[in-house]
């Protein structure tokens, strides 16, 4: 490297079985752009695994490696800025205490630990996150929280705390990783690689993912936002709908209408399903049981529970852990098999 040349960047990425396709190329794309951009090779990365030197992604798409992660630390040796841990699916089902120490150990070094998608959830398994700000893809947030109290979720796009990163799942890895190039490189060459991506609107990490009225639409009255999050925020300790409408400050006549108008359900029925969506995301990505579940959700009984969850998705609690077991065992079956 010549005196003029600037010094690069390094990132490394762990690929894990069934990772995020999109997350990831949302990750390396800015980079790549920086270093076209630039004329220069401000960033390198590459790709290892914990295991076979191919990994398939959730997508059912295979890539190939650069290495297993002897070959990362000879990467890293180097210098490197951070290690990202790219998960998706199920990663609360991960048991690989040699990936878990090998994580620590580098965390020892005072190396910058990043997890993308639910990459999160892996670091915080490792015991690497206790104390930090954390995010994950918001299917998992609920369980995530429950599962690691030491670890401060939000439901943030992503989080930079200290020497620990972590981002959801979707372009959310494009906002975390222009933030860290305008640290790296400054105002300019990040809006220029922003431009290139045509991608306008630069989100800060402290933005909600989802804010449960966009499912619905934009254009909610304020009032029926505000309904419902104080609903998201009440699930155990659920709140009566007159109380609702009037913390809102509107009457229950009024809010009856603003939810059937906009929503087509009631605020009783819109707030039990809310409830049974939270007890889904419990059921598929936590090791919590079918009671405890229940009383998260605010059901004074598992068996009433278990029937409004039969009613809603046509499966009781225990058949849905099941078959989600089952798909789980099969997907990870899957990155064993030789595709030659």
């Amino acid at each position: 490297m010549s005196a003029n040349e600037p010094v690069q960047r390094r990132f490394a990425f762990v690929l894990l079985p069934s990772f995020n396709m999109m997350a990831l190329s949302a990750a390396i794309e800015p980079l790549r752009v920086a270093n076209m951009l630039s004329g220069q090779t401000l960033y390198r990365w590459q790709l290892f695994s914990a295991g076979p030197e191919q990994v398939q992604a959730s997508n059912t798409a295979w890539i190939t490696v650069d290495g297993d992660l002897a070959t990362a630390d000879a990467f890293m040796a180097d210098g490197c800025d951070t290690l990202f841990v790219c998960a998706s699916w199920y990663p609360e089902q991960l048991d690989d205490e040699q990936l878990f120490g090998w994580l620590r150990q580098h965390a020892r070094s005072g190396l910058r630990l990043g997890g993308i998608d639910t990459g999160a959830i892996v670091l915080a398994r490792a015991h690497l996150l206790d104390g930090f700000r954390a995010t994950a893809n918001y299917d998992v947030i609920a369980g995530f929280a429950e599962d690691h109290p030491r670890v401060t979720v939000t439901d943030h796009l992503f989080e930079a705390d200290n020497n620990r990163m972590t981002c959801s799942a979707g372009t959310a890895p494009i906002d975390m990783m222009l933030l860290l190039m305008h640290e790296h490189w400054g105002e300019e060459i990040t809006h220029r690689v922003s431009r290139h991506l045509f991608y306008q609107q630069l989100r800060s990490g402290g933005e909600s993912q989802k804010a449960l009225v966009r499912e619905y639409g934009y254009d909610f009255p304020k009032q029926l936002q505000y309904a419902i999050h104080l609903m998201e925020k009440n699930t155990e300790s659920r709140l009566m709908v007159k109380d609702i409408a009037e913390q809102t400050g509107t009457s229950l006549r009024t809010l009856e209408r603003l939810f059937r108008e906009h929503t087509q359900m009631s605020p009783a029925v819109f707030y039990l399903r809310l409830r049974l969506e939270k007890g889904r995301q419990y059921l598929l990505h936590t090791r919590m049981s079918v009671l405890q579940v229940a009383v998260a959700c605010g059901f004074l009984s598992q068996e009433h529970f278990a029937r409004r969850y039969r009613d809603v998705f046509g499966r009781s609690p225990r058949d849905e852990r099941a078959v989600s077991a089952l798909q789980t065992t099969a997907d990870m079956a899957s990155v064993t098999v030789d595709k030659t």
